[in-house]
């Protein structure tokens, strides 16, 4: 579970009283807090009511994080690129306006599962979603091919490609 570096609307919190709605057979769960949500301690103590759940503040591995997972939930933003760069399945929270393109995007592409927008969401949402769906591996697999389907990895050798040039073109 990641929400970004503050989690604004509290979203962790409310992903984990979810959670705890739900029958996980056992799955660990791993929740990330951002550097700025001064909420860690709250999350810490609601986590632990959860079996096999661990809180880490602040991680600077996300990719290994997101790599060691079986499913990820979090906000639309930019980690959404990493987990499908890492070919994971994830069910997104579109906590602000700005990430309505990938909402878009990931409904039409289905390469995750959007739960909608962080006002609209409750943890009985979060629950009879992970109630349906948690125990479908094909449903996951397949999400998680087309993750990998959208993007090589590369991207960040597109950009320094670019900037270079600009670069060049601006020394002469």
């Amino acid at each position: 579970i990641f929400f970004g570096a503050a989690d604004a609307k509290s979203d962790t919190e409310k992903a984990l009283r979810g959670l705890s709605l739900t029958n996980l057979n056992g799955r660990k769960v791993l929740v990330l807090v951002g550097p700025s949500n001064n909420r860690f301690h709250e999350i810490q103590k609601q986590a632990s009511a959860i079996p096999n759940t661990t809180v880490i503040q602040n991680s600077n591995e996300m990719a290994d994080v997101i790599g060691s997972a079986d499913l990820v939930l979090g906000a639309g933003g930019i980690t959404v690129f990493e987990t499908c760069t890492l070919g994971k399945p994830s069910i997104l929270v579109m906590t602000n306006d700005v990430q309505k393109i990938i909402e878009e995007s990931a409904r039409r592409m289905q390469y995750a599962s959007v739960l909608g927008r962080s006002e609209d969401l409750t943890p009985e949402t979060w629950a009879a979603f992970l109630d349906t769906k948690i125990d479908d591996k094909n449903y996951w697999r397949e999400q998680a091919a087309r993750a990998r389907s959208i993007t090589d990895g590369r991207g960040i050798y597109r950009v320094a490609d670019v900037l270079l040039e600009q670069s060049e073109r601006m020394l002469g």
